[in-house]
Parts: C-alpha cells; structure tokens; sequence
C-alpha cells in the first residue's frame, strides 16, 4: 500500500483526536516523509560504502597509473628539450667561434696594413728629408751659380769700363 499525502494526514488527525495535538505532531514527524522501503538501513550505508571504497581506491589507482604516465612523458620531454637546447647552444658557440676567427683574421690584416703603413711612413720621411737635403743643395749651388756670374759680369765691367 502506498502512502499519500492524503492519507498521512488523516493518520495525522487520528493521532490528535486520540493523543492529542502534541503527540500526535510528535509522532507523526517521527515517521518517515515517504515509506519505510525508501529509509536507507544499515547493511544498506555499509553495502553503499564497500562498493563506492571500490571505485574510489580504483579510481584513485587509475588516477596514480595516469599521473605516473604524465610525470615519465614530462620528464621524457624535459630531457628531450634540455638535448634541444645543449644542442642550440653548442651550435651557437660554433657560429661565436668562427665570428671570433674572423675577427681574427681581420685583426691579423689590419696590423700588416699598419707594419706596412709604418714603414710607407718611414720611407716617405726619408724621401722628405733626402728632398730637403738635395733643395738646400740645388739651393746653395743656384746662389753660388748666381753670384758667381754676377762676379763675372762685375769683374767684366769692370775691365770694359777702366
């Protein structure tokens, strides 16, 4: 027999007329609000523990195997990326390396070009002074030439004019 609303109170009003108002509200909130077949028991609540620990513990296992997946596939990865990256880096210093070689080089020609320019510096200062040394020279023997002839020329108007 299912028990309706309607008949629940009916129940409720037999109650008072027999126990009176407040026994009657007392033992009617002692009831259930629907039947008894619905009130969880005791073997039930341990039945409903034992199979959700069941899927709780293998849940919580797969969940461990899942995790444990993720950790090995990171770790793979990190190490993966760390070879990626030593890699890089090795490949970087190669190209610093060569950089650096070329520099090198470049350095290497610039000092040659200034030996070179030194000595083209030294060898233009003894030209300098050789051309120096031979103008005075030219120099000194034009004056020479100069008063000598002047000498002549005083000399013979002298002897033309005496």
């Amino acid at each position: 027999m299912t028990v309706t609303e309607r008949r629940r109170h009916r129940l409720h009003q037999k109650l008072d007329e027999v126990l009176g108002l407040d026994d009657a509200t007392t033992t009617m909130e002692l009831l259930p609000p629907t039947g008894w077949a619905d009130v969880a028991r005791r073997d039930d609540l341990d039945r409903l523990e034992a199979t959700l620990g069941g899927q709780i513990t293998r849940v919580e296992s797969d969940l461990r195997g899942e995790i444990e997946r993720v950790e090995t596939n990171l770790r793979g990865e990190i190490v993966h990326q760390g070879q990626v990256m030593t890699e890089r880096f090795a490949s970087i210093d190669h190209r610093f390396e060569a950089i650096d070689d070329r520099f090198g080089a470049v350095d290497r020609q610039l000092e040659a070009l200034d030996r070179r320019m030194e000595r083209f510096e030294g060898q233009m200062e003894r030209m300098a002074g050789e051309l120096r040394t031979e103008f005075r020279s030219l120099l000194r023997m034009n004056i020479a030439s100069t008063f000598a002839a002047l000498s002549l020329g005083l000399a013979a108007a002298r002897f033309l004019f005496v």
